[in-house]
């Protein structure tokens, strides 16, 4: 019955469902928004891989490099022209007016049909000639690295570039996915939404965790219901019922916001693909390299335990918070602080420190780069056991922490 009271605390507040609801909001129109600017593009690749697979091999070339010859004989011929167009994009530019709608379509799915066929062709010499060594350095110089910060960049080198071979051998690069430097499809999922289900989340666990934890306090009856032995074991069930409440909204916000997304986008043809694909990059780095080979669906799953993992790090940190302080807007402005604290504290590390890589090592650096979970992509988070070290050892000190300030609260005057 107790238990039932204290879930009620929490789940007759109208500021928390009243956020949530604002939340969902946000992520529906900032979704619509970019499905709004590119479902065209993303109908047409989807074609192209329901029609010839995702498997990038020699029968695949054959078929795509037969219906492209087939498709610009037929754009050719649309228009009585001596010049002949060897490829759609020029076609377009010189007789777009001309052309039914019907007729546009059809030559914008040949214009990706081309566009794939021609990146397709440039994998294996891309590859070939691709050095990790060469990548790094060159990350080491923009970040102006020296001295032992420098020498930690070079190594982790070694272990990525094991990673690179074992993927060409596997054949991971070599299948379609949506084209990452015009459209960043992860970027979009991982990055930029990943960004708003982090801090969407971050703020819901934190209000209820303080606000739950702090409630007597707040309304003025801790005198009385802490007075005795049994009300000081409360805040165990306290802690308990927050942890509950964050597992919901955990899995509430993700899952309504990624159910928009696939609405939007449909993702089922990528489902068993490598996230390793040449084709999932972007064009301000080198193509994303997962310590593991994993589909897109295995990505998906380790980043959504990522982000509930992270949550409930913020949770623990909310709740050592609120046993010592006894306000739920202090508590959230001294955990933001403690975010902020965490952010610039690598930014104002020495770069010739290998300090720098290691104060790193923080959920709140961890939260500011989630398309990069799991991935070998970030200089300062290249280790291949990044993700699981920061989380491991945070939940273990926030553990032991918080049952130790717990224990300390039973015996402590109010």
């Amino acid at each position: 019955m107790r238990l039932w009271y204290e879930a009620r605390k929490v789940s007759s507040s109208i500021v928390l469902w009243g956020l949530l609801v604002f939340f969902m909001i946000v992520n529906g129109l900032y979704i619509w928004s970019y499905v709004d600017r590119h479902s065209e593009g993303f109908s047409d690749m989807a074609s192209i891989m329901e029609t010839y697979g995702t498997t990038i091999d020699n029968e695949m070339m054959k078929a795509m490099e037969l219906d492209q010859t087939t498709e610009l004989a037929w754009m050719n011929s649309l228009v009585e022209n001596p010049k002949h167009f060897d490829h759609p994009t020029d076609f377009i530019k010189a007789h777009v007016m001309e052309l039914t709608s019907e007729e546009t379509e059809r030559v914008h799915q040949l214009q990706f049909l081309t566009l794939y066929l021609e990146i397709a062709r440039s994998i294996d010499p891309i590859y070939e000639n691709f050095s990790v060594a060469e990548s790094m350095a060159g990350a080491v110089a923009q970040f102006g690295l020296t001295d032992s910060a420098q020498k930690l960049a070079l190594q982790q080198s070694e272990s990525i570039q094991k990673r690179v071979d074992e993927l060409v051998a596997n054949k991971e690069h070599k299948h379609l996915f949506y084209w990452g430097p015009i459209y960043k499809p992860h970027s979009f999922l991982f990055k930029e939404v990943g960004q708003l289900l982090i801090f969407e989340l971050m703020i819901l666990t934190v209000l209820i965790t303080s606000r739950l934890i702090n409630y007597e306090f707040e309304e003025k009856t801790a005198q009385v219901v802490y007075s005795t032995k049994t009300g000081r074991k409360l805040l165990r069930r306290k802690v308990g019922i927050a942890a509950l409440f964050v597992s919901v909204f955990s899995m509430i916000v993700p899952v309504i916001t990624w159910m928009m997304v696939f609405i939007g986008i449909d993702y089922s043809a990528l489902v068993n693909v490598p996230i390793s694909s040449y084709f999932n990059r972007s064009s301000s780095m080198m193509p994303y390299i997962s310590w593991w080979p994993l589909s897109f669906s295995q990505y998906l799953l380790l980043f959504y335990a990522c982000l509930v993992a992270c949550q409930f790090i913020f949770f623990g940190l909310a709740a050592l918070l609120a046993v010592f302080i006894r306000n739920t807007y202090y508590v959230f402005f001294v955990f933001s602080l403690i975010f902020g604290i965490g952010v610039v504290t690598p930014l104002l590390s020495s770069t010739s420190s290998a300090l720098l890589f290691y104060t790193g090592y923080t959920p709140f650096w961890l939260v500011m780069n989630p398309h990069i979970w799991w991935m070998a992509n970030g200089v300062f988070t290249a280790s291949q056991y990044y993700e699981l070290t920061t989380l491991f050892g945070w939940s273990l000190c926030l553990g032991v922490a918080l049952w130790l300030s717990m224990r300390r609260f039973q015996r402590q005057h109010l």
